[in-house]
């Protein structure tokens, strides 16, 4: 996935994003915590498609009075972002929620609602790891479901592509 990297504050596109998630379901409430340094280089556009796949999602499985928990963290040369609901993944699904969409033995036709996964979390995968960090996501019905990014402020690869260093927080 190709990606443009620029400086960029993650807590202001956490903000943006929580923003139009809000307007369209105003029956939720979004808490969001961040602490540290934000900044690095990601793609802006990427970044808020990630971020709104996420808060989306976390909407969308969730208890319709639960709160959905946006936090970040910045971390040495990473960023940490997590989302959080009291929703739960199925076991069966959680394994495979990066997925993209499973099909039946006819390849139009998804299988059952309960296994159809969403296609924005494959794509958010693929944001994450083209900017060179990981997501995972965990889920119990004692803990509800968080999915935690790591994202490193400058993409390794890309750094070194250049013949520059990766940036470092000061």
């Amino acid at each position: 996935m190709p990606i443009v990297p620029a400086p960029i504050d993650i807590g202001t596109a956490i903000q943006a994003a929580a923003k139009t998630i809000q307007a369209a379901h105003p029956e939720r409430k979004l808490l969001i915590e961040t602490s540290g340094n934000l900044k690095g280089e990601w793609d802006p556009a990427r970044i808020a498609q990630m971020l709104s796949s996420l808060i989306g999602y976390a909407v969308l499985p969730g208890l319709k009075s639960s709160a959905i928990d946006v936090a970040a963290k910045g971390s040495g040369d990473e960023v940490i972002l997590s989302v959080h609901n009291e929703g739960v993944i199925p076991p069966d699904a959680v394994a495979t929620v990066f997925d993209p969409l499973p099909r039946g033995e006819d390849e139009n036709q998804i299988q059952n609602d309960k296994t159809r996964l969403d296609l924005g979390l494959f794509i958010t995968q693929g944001i994450v790891t083209a900017h060179g960090g990981t997501i995972t996501v965990t889920s119990s019905e004692e803990k509800g479901t968080t999915f935690t990014a790591h994202l490193p402020r400058r993409n390794v690869e890309l750094a070194n592509q250049k013949g520059a260093e990766p940036a470092r927080e000061k």
